[in-house]
């Protein structure tokens, strides 16, 4: 897992990439420089308790993409997954995600095993709807604390959770992995 420099206060990024820790309302998190202002948005969201809707991030936190220059070959509606006969995902051409709902991997694994990130959370858990995570994601014989939900999300690339520790649930609900996936 990489090291990062904590920040205390604003750091003129981005209001919502602070976080208070519950334990002392003068302390806060802020995610470290590097991290897209959408990541910094969901980022808010979960340390708040909340649900990171991907798809319904106000319009401020885009980073200057141009909504008409955006193309939907593949049906969306309201940015949502098209959904096949099947009742699952069927959009997972990267091309078909607008920027604003692409996560990192680096994202996730700061927010689901850096303990700076795991205590800033309001509640136990990490929750992303309609969320495209972007490269390979190995959280292979980590620890991960809380739930782990996504609902509508891809993973497309690699994604192992081999010999990881759950402390929570581990639900993927309508998501779709385009590359390996590794569990055990």
């Amino acid at each position: 897992m990489a090291e990062y420099e904590i920040e205390a206060g604003d750091d003129g990024r981005n209001p919502l990439s602070r976080r208070t820790h519950p334990g002392d309302p003068n302390a806060a998190v802020a995610l470290p420089a590097g991290f897209q202002p959408w990541e910094c948005w969901a980022w808010d969201q979960i340390a708040t308790g909340k649900f990171a809707a991907m798809s319904r991030i106000p319009d401020e936190f885009k980073g200057g993409v141009d909504m008409e220059a955006v193309t939907d070959p593949f049906a969306r509606v309201d940015g949502r997954l098209a959904m096949g006969e099947d009742g699952r995902a069927t959009t997972v051409s990267s091309e078909a995600w607008p920027a604003w709902q692409k996560l990192s991997s680096k994202f996730l694994e700061l927010i689901l095993l850096h303990p700076t990130w795991l205590n800033a959370k309001a509640r136990s858990g990490t929750n992303l709807i309609d969320a495209y995570i972007e490269d390979s994601l190995n959280l292979e014989n980590e620890q991960i604390v809380g739930d782990f939900y996504c609902k509508n999300c891809v993973f497309s690339s690699h994604t192992s959770f081999a010999n990881a520790s759950v402390e929570g649930g581990l639900i993927f609900s309508n998501c779709r992995v385009t590359g390996n996936l590794f569990a055990k």
